[in-house]
């Protein structure tokens, strides 16, 4: 049995015209399906506009399909009972691309990273700050961190404590949704670093949502290509992906820039 697979998932958001009358559907998502299973990284690539955060959210549970089912340990997530559902948002948590609106900016570090265990465990304030501390210092930060607001770190400081939250219930899926695409070049290493150190520790298995070849190659095992709604290619190793004849495949090598100029040639990232 899959971790996650989406089937037939179909999309599609209502235009509004002159005077807020409805025009019909604009498809966004069209019959896409999709497997992960556990402990792996499946990066879904695509350009501006093909659907990508659209089916982050109807993978996390925030959005329904006009059609079609997404499955998290054969349940289907959108007619699953309420302890399903529970069992579902405890195992499926999300870090996405703004750091910032991501957190309370007036609580503090502790506040944030408390509230997914006040809702899901029940422990003694000790205990819980014994595990803040363990998972902030796992993500490269510690107990200082924990009295300090949003505003007093860097960008990918913060996406270092979400990245923390998510792992606090021990989850079995993130979405990483753009995730370390507003951060700098070398915050983005140390981030991707992490990610992949976490992943061979714990287990976890991600669906890293990205237009970045280079970092979904360095992250991922396996790679699927969204291109208008649909999906356009789906590879089992993620350096089938440079063999592939596949138009939209082809499209996203050829916008593809190595990280040194001397090397800017179509082919794998240079690592």
């Amino acid at each position: 049995m899959h971790l996650l697979e989406v089937k037939a998932v179909s999309h599609a958001y209502t235009n509004r015209s002159f005077l807020m009358r409805k025009k019909g559907a604009a498809p966004v998502l069209k019959s896409v399906d999709l497997t992960i299973e556990e402990g792996t990284c499946l990066g879904l690539l695509g350009q501006s506009g093909a659907g990508k955060s659209t089916l982050g959210r109807i993978i996390l549970g925030l959005e329904k399909p006009r059609a079609g089912q997404v499955l998290f340990e054969g349940q289907d997530v959108y007619r699953a009972d309420q302890q399903t559902r529970k069992h579902f948002r405890r195992h499926v948590q999300a870090v996405f691309q703004d750091s910032y609106s991501a957190v309370n900016p007036r609580w503090t570090v502790e506040q944030i990273l408390s509230e997914p265990l006040e809702n899901y465990e029940s422990m003694s304030r000790k205990e819980r700050k014994n595990v803040l501390i363990h998972w902030l210092e796992r993500v490269g930060l510690g107990e200082k961190d924990l009295c300090k607001y949003p505003h007093q770190f860097s960008g990918g400081q913060l996406q270092r404590i979400n990245i923390a939250r998510a792992l606090l219930l021990q989850p079995k899926l993130i979405v990483l949704d753009e995730s370390v695409s507003s951060l700098d070049m070398v915050t983005q290493a140390v981030i991707l670093d992490l990610l992949v150190e976490l992943k061979k520790e714990l287990g976890v298995a991600y669906l890293f949502i990205t237009h970045d070849i280079t970092a979904a190659y360095h992250l991922c095992d396996q790679l699927a290509i969204l291109d208008q709604g649909e999906l356009a290619a789906q590879f089992q190793s993620k350096d089938d992906f440079f063999s592939s004849e596949e138009e939209a495949v082809r499209k996203m090598r050829d916008a593809m820039l190595a990280d040194h100029p001397l090397s800017r040639t179509i082919g794998r990232p240079v690592r």
